[in-house]
């Protein structure tokens, strides 16, 4: 597959350079004055390779139609260079959200901590009323909610709330248009609110008495709620006027689907797709091993109702076959938690005969309290059920002879279904392992150039000695309980797997969530991002050892850097669109492959799975992740690009920080930013913090590091919000303007365009049409 249509796709900007630019179509900095009458206009291929000097005369006819005569043209030409010297919008960038929903929507709701800071700036009040004020601009509705059970809502309230927010509104939307902020607006209040965030304290008495009045109405007529909502939405949206998610959304964490939602309402985006993002991308386009590693992923991050409510991804055939295949959990547990679970299964023995129920609670409550027994879904699994719905007839008869509290007995019942849930999700793992790498083997055996061979290992397993034999040396296997596993032929599905996967893909398909959310990671997504001079990847630039971009054989070709990157998206969006066996195996490879740009290591689930010995769990990682330190390597990858290396970034996600020990994320004497801070729970100890957000504004570059998010309730009930550290890493002497942004490099491209109409109707070449009063007395 050539790379050549891709390539193509990543030389065009945010508002592509085969649109005209006006007002109505700049994303995010600009708007227009003649709102109604503007619309994107195709321009023909022919203009993106004329001269500055020339412009082509059909063209200008075209442009006619929107701009019918000279008034027309230059009132553009007017507006448009006003808005190049305009402050460049503020960006925020941030990386592997794994599915923490409510860490990253309190981030998205408090703009990362510059909803704080503006407050802060702008009120001279206490700090509990800024921080009350916060917590009301981030979730408003279950302030309001809580406000109301509690009789605090007044209109004195309301009123002193609604002047707050008109305040800090005026004060985010300086460096916009006017006409910009207004479509900003819920076009529900949207004159209203524009008339209020355009009072002046000097203005005539009737003026004020004008805009009072509008207060009082909203007060009187109960739409109080409404606007107060929709002030805070305005004060969000103005605070980031573009966000950057630089991959990885799904996995791990239980709420990728909410975090979506939310990306998918937001105003201006673009998202790097990490390695996570294209196993979910395949598994909705149908590759079968991308769906087998999305159930493993998920069911052993005890993500199993996020699978089924969310996305309708059944799991009832996975878990009976699980249930009736296998006998031993996967991994051996030491004999300590052994004896733990035996402890356990008497003691549940003991409560079904009603005996020694206040022995029963103490030893629930310590083995749960220290975590030394696994917490899951177990709700889903009837096993669990039935055997819960026994336990739980005991304690109801311990209540009724008050021999336990109700709350002790919710408490019990609650511990016995994760216990006899655990060894069932244990199974399902195993089952759907045993699946994932027979297809794994299947799409390397018919995919040998992708060259995997070395992750053919089900064929080097000696299941009777329990050994497998991995480059020469032998490890002792962890289980040998693999009944499907036929060694003369170890990457065939039995009849019931096949059924398995069959029942799986019915699902994934048929998931029309899932299939909207991969739509949009198309629309919205790419492998790199080349924005405002700032280039953006999730994970790597395939190099060698000596710091070379490394050559890659790509079906007969041989690339390297920018156009190996662009072969990648080619053949993704190739098989977005033809669903074809070739491209979804290779989106499976860019989840697990060496020279993967989203993953940049070999993986070894094979290895951690079934091997206890950790010297065969290294997983060896791309020269890049050694040679990223380098100023004269970033500056190398900036110019592959084609961007400028003396005022150009890198940002970078995918390798956790490992803050704790003293690791930075600038890379390269600040040319490269490795912004994945572990927003992800699982990650908090390995980094020491819960994420970052890089934010690019007018002023410089601030990176914030952010303390773990407590919980919503807390944020909304006590007002805590999230602690975060700032370390200005490069600071602009000169604010930065919208001219030296893409956009206003779009805006100069479009101004020339009008000038040459304008010049066109003054020459005589087309003739002005329209003249009305709109535009002048002709």
């Amino acid at each position: 597959m050539a790379p050549q249509a891709a390539q193509n796709e990543k030389q065009t900007p945010p508002v592509k350079e085969s649109t005209l630019v006006t007002e109505s179509t700049l994303a995010p900095e600009s708007t227009s004055a003649a709102e109604s009458a503007l619309t994107a206009m195709p321009v023909g291929a022919a203009v993106a390779a004329q001269s500055n000097e020339t412009i082509d005369q059909h063209y200008l006819e075209l442009l006619s139609t929107q701009y019918p005569n000279q008034v027309a043209a230059f009132s553009e030409i007017i507006n448009l260079q006003a808005i190049l010297n305009l402050p460049k919008g503020t960006e925020h960038f941030v990386s592997d959200l794994h599915g923490e929903y409510d860490a990253f929507r309190h981030i998205l709701n408090s703009c990362s901590g510059v909803i704080h800071e503006k407050v802060n700036d702008l009120f001279d009040i206490s700090d509990e009323a800024k921080s009350a004020l916060c917590t009301l601009i981030y979730y408003p509705q279950e302030v309001m909610q809580l406000m109301e059970s509690q009789g605090r809502l007044t209109d004195a309230w309301y009123r002193e709330r609604l002047l707050q927010l008109i305040q800090l509104c005026k004060y985010l939307s300086a460096k916009y248009t006017r006409s910009k902020v207004r479509k900003a607006i819920n076009q529900n209040y949207s004159y209203i609110i524009d008339e209020l965030l355009h009072a002046q304290s000097d203005e005539s008495n009737s003026r004020a008495e004008y805009h009072e009045q509008i207060i009082n109405t909203i007060l009187r007529t109960k739409a109080a709620p409404h606007f107060l909502s929709t002030m805070c939405a305005l004060s969000k949206r103005l605070a980031v006027d573009h966000l950057h998610v630089v991959g990885d959304i799904f996995d791990r964490g239980p709420s990728p689907d909410k975090i979506m939602a939310l990306l998918m309402d937001y105003h201006s985006l673009d998202i790097q797709w990490g390695n996570h993002d294209i196993l979910w991308m395949g598994a909705a386009l149908g590759s079968e091993v991308c769906m087998a590693t999305v159930l493993r992923n998920n069911i052993n991050y005890f993500n199993c109702s996020m699978l089924e409510s969310a996305y309708g991804i059944s799991l009832r055939k996975l878990n009976d076959f699980a249930q009736k295949t296998y006998h031993s959990p996967v991994k051996e547990r030491s004999a300590k938690a052994q004896e733990q679970k035996a402890q356990v299964q008497a003691q549940l023995t003991a409560m079904q005969n009603n005996e020694n129920s206040v022995a029963l609670q103490s030893v629930f409550s310590t083995l749960f309290g220290q975590g030394q027994l696994d917490v899951i879904e177990a709700e889903q699994h009837e096993v669990a059920h039935a055997a819960a719905a026994a336990a739980a007839q005991s304690l109801g008869h311990l209540v009724q002879n008050g021999e336990i509290d109700e709350s002790a007995q919710e408490h019990e019942y609650e511990m016995m279904l994760q216990a006899y849930a655990d060894d069932n999700r244990e199974k399902m793992v195993k089952a759907i392992t045993v699946i994932a790498f027979k297809l794994q083997g299947q799409l390397i055996k018919r995919n040998p150039d992708l060259g995997m061979d070395d992750r053919l290992l089900l064929d080097k397993m000696d299941l009777v000695n329990g050994t497998v034999t991995i480059d020469g040396k032998v490890y002792e296997l962890n289980t040998v309980d693999l009944p499907t596993i036929d060694p003369k032929d170890p990457y065939t599905l039995t009849r019931d797997e096949a059924w398995i996967v069959e029942a799986m893909k019915k699902s994934f398909l048929n998931s029309r969530e899932l299939q909207k959310e991969v739509a949009f990671l198309f629309s919205h997504g790419s492998i790199y991002k080349r924005f405002n001079g700032n280039l953006l990847y999730h994970g790597c630039v395939p190099m060698t050892e000596d710091g070379k971009f490394r050559e890659i054989n790509c079906h007969g070709q041989v690339l390297k850097g920018k156009a190996f990157m662009d072969y990648c998206e080619h053949v993704c969006r190739h098989g977005f669109a033809h669903r074809d066996q070739r491209s979804l195996d290779f989106m499976y490879y860019l989840w697990c492959g060496f020279d993967s740009p989203l993953s940049g290591r070999i993986m070894k689930p094979f290895e951690r799975y079934f091997i206890d010995d950790k010297s065969s769990h290294h997983e060896p990682r791309d020269p890049y992740y050694r040679q990223y330190y380098s100023e004269d390597v970033c500056r190398m990858i900036l110019s592959e690009f084609g961007l400028d290396p003396d005022h150009g970034h890198i940002i970078n996600g995918h390798t956790p920080i490992r803050v704790c020990d003293g690791e930075s994320p600038v890379r390269g004497n600040g040319k490269l930013y490795v912004i994945d801070g572990g927003l992800c729970q699982a990650y908090h100890n390995t980094t020491g913090i819960a994420g970052y957000t890089l934010i690019f504004s007018s002023h410089g570059m601030i990176l914030k590091s952010h303390r773990p998010f407590e919980s919503t309730e807390k944020a909304i009930v006590e007002h805590v919000d999230i602690k975060s550290d700032s370390v200005e890493v490069e600071h602009y002497p000169e604010r930065l303007k919208v001219v030296s942004s893409d956009t206003g490099q779009r805006i100069k491209r479009t101004i020339q365009e009008l000038s040459a109409l304008q010049q066109a109707y003054q020459n005589g070449t087309l003739i002005e049409r329209e003249r009305s009063a709109k535009y002048g007395q002709y």
